[in-house]
């Protein structure tokens, strides 16, 4: 009997140290996010892009080059705190301008659905939160005809939340977007091609300057 309840101790002790030791790692990361003084609901914002030349380029796995010279974004930001990085902020709307594709082709870029942005492991010192731009769906074409398919997937991203800076970065994530629906396109573009979307976005958020850090 002595033995027997000697097993059982050690088994349950042993049980105990493995789930003990798996809850650190199992542990999900959470965010707390502000938006000037508000801290709870969800603020609107609105993003444009920056830099110079063409702001959104767009690489095929062919090594076709398109792009637009700039655009914009908007959605809505979740704020609170020991949120979830998954779906912590959504694009429900976004413009493309004077995109240019194959043979010099001025394209249109159309966003299919609502785009979920999500974060992703710590935030640094600097202010910037890892993550990625999902559910992405995009319907591209010309007026004509002569070359419309679509591109869809997930991408890497980052956002730097900090009283000098709101950026959106959108980081060039090879093979990260499948192109289908191919009509036309010179074979320029093919089903199945993939391609890498990039840009930074500067945020201006309804409720204030963004802030972003862990828990």
């Amino acid at each position: 009997m002595l033995r027997r309840t000697t097993l059982l101790v050690g088994t349950l002790a042993g049980a105990s140290a493995v789930v003990l030791s798996a809850g650190p790692a199992l542990a999900a990361t959470t965010y707390t996010v502000k938006a000037g003084t508000t801290t709870s609901g969800s603020t609107a914002y609105s993003a444009a892009t920056t830099g110079a030349g063409q702001q959104i380029k767009f690489t095929t796995s062919k090594g076709l080059n398109l792009g637009c010279d700039s655009g914009t974004a908007s959605g809505s930001v979740k704020l609170g705190s020991k949120l979830s990085g998954t779906g912590l902020g959504t694009i429900s709307g976004s413009t493309w301008t004077n995109c240019i594709g194959p043979a010099g082709l001025k394209l249109a870029v159309t966003q299919v659905g609502t785009w979920s942005i999500n974060a992703k492991g710590t935030t640094t010192a600097t202010g910037v939160t890892a993550g990625t731009i999902g559910n992405i769906v995009a319907n591209v074409g010309d007026a004509a005809g002569a070359c419309k398919f679509t591109v869809s997937g997930t991408v890497k991203a980052a956002v730097t939340a900090t009283a000098t800076k709101q950026l959106l970065k959108v980081k060039p994530t090879t093979g990260a977007l499948t192109i289908s629906n191919v009509a036309g396109c010179f074979g320029a573009v093919a089903n199945g091609d993939t391609a890498s979307f990039a840009a930074t976005y500067k945020i201006t958020a309804a409720a204030g300057k963004l802030s972003i850090s862990n828990p």
